[in-house]
């Protein structure tokens, strides 16, 4: 019975995981569309967003891109002290290192996300993406030549690091080649990355999605809202978005869920007791 009841439980996680990346693959496509298209009308498309690139609200001395640096940095530096301690206190635990490894590769990509809002910063707004030998142009192509990596390294699960140089290459090239403009490259960087990564799990053999069946669906959920973000955020950036902050509301939200996804699969998945039956299972 209890044989039957686990893999019930892993076949349903799987199948949910399963539909939210194809429900993930799908908005990326409708949204992204009507972005760049300026789809239904574009009157919708509020005017701060198409001016800035993002919803970005000021006061003072203290702006959104300075605050979604702080987040992400300050997340990056928990996730680092986290992912550092599951290694110390689950060395023997497969899944503890696991765990520890993605933690630790999330908080890169939040480094290099909080570093390249700081360089936003200080240059004004979102630069054009050129290849150029101008002091401006080169500090913008360095930053995305340490985001991509670390970003793909985080999320794509089976790139190696040659496949990773390779697409970095392939991405920045391409960004510069059609000379994307500045407020449509928040919505070109969100969709080549959650599409990857959503083509990555869906990919992934039945079998390796069966070993850790909740963290493939905790993963799999966990950019959904993501969509919801970016259309307000184009829609109704003046309207009330910027009243709760802008742009920081997307970071703050890839700031802290790290932190959540960690506490509810060391409960769930990665306990001892549930860790015993997992290596029951593959036993039997």
């Amino acid at each position: 019975m209890m044989k039957a009841s686990t893999t019930s439980y892993t076949l349903d996680a799987i199948d949910i995981g399963n539909g939210a990346h194809i429900l993930a693959i799908a908005l990326n496509v409708l949204v992204t569309s009507a972005v760049i298209l300026q789809l239904p009308s574009k009157e919708i498309f509020d005017e701060t967003w198409r001016e800035q690139g993002q919803c970005l609200v000021s006061h003072g001395p203290i702006d959104t891109t300075t605050i979604c640096g702080i987040m992400l940095c300050s997340s990056a530096l928990g996730l680092f002290l986290l992912s550092k301690k599951l290694s110390k206190n689950g060395a023997n635990n497969k899944n503890n290192e696991q765990l520890a490894s993605r933690l630790q590769k999330m908080g890169e990509s939040n480094l290099s996300h909080g570093l390249g809002h700081e360089f936003i910063h200080f240059y004004g707004s979102i630069p054009r993406v050129e290849i150029s030998l101008r002091p401006d142009a080169l500090g913008y192509l360095l930053v995305l030549l340490v985001f991509w990596p670390t970003t793909l390294r985080a999320l794509v699960s089976r790139f190696s690091t040659r496949s990773i140089v390779l697409a970095t290459i392939l991405i920045v090239g391409f960004q510069a080649a059609i000379d994307i403009e500045p407020h449509l490259q928040f919505s070109f960087t969100q969709a080549i990355i959650l599409m990857l990564q959503s083509l990555d799990q869906l990919t992934l053999p039945k079998q390796k999605k069966s070993e850790l069946p909740l963290s493939y669906l905790i993963f799999a959920v966990y950019h959904l809202p993501l969509f919801a973000f970016m259309w307000l955020e184009v829609t109704r950036c003046s309207e009330w978005v910027a009243a709760f902050g802008g742009h920081a509301i997307y970071d703050f939200y890839l700031s802290i869920g790290p932190f959540v996804m960690a506490n509810v699969l060391q409960k769930y998945e990665f306990s001892p007791n549930t860790c015993t039956e997992n290596k029951g299972k593959k036993q039997s």
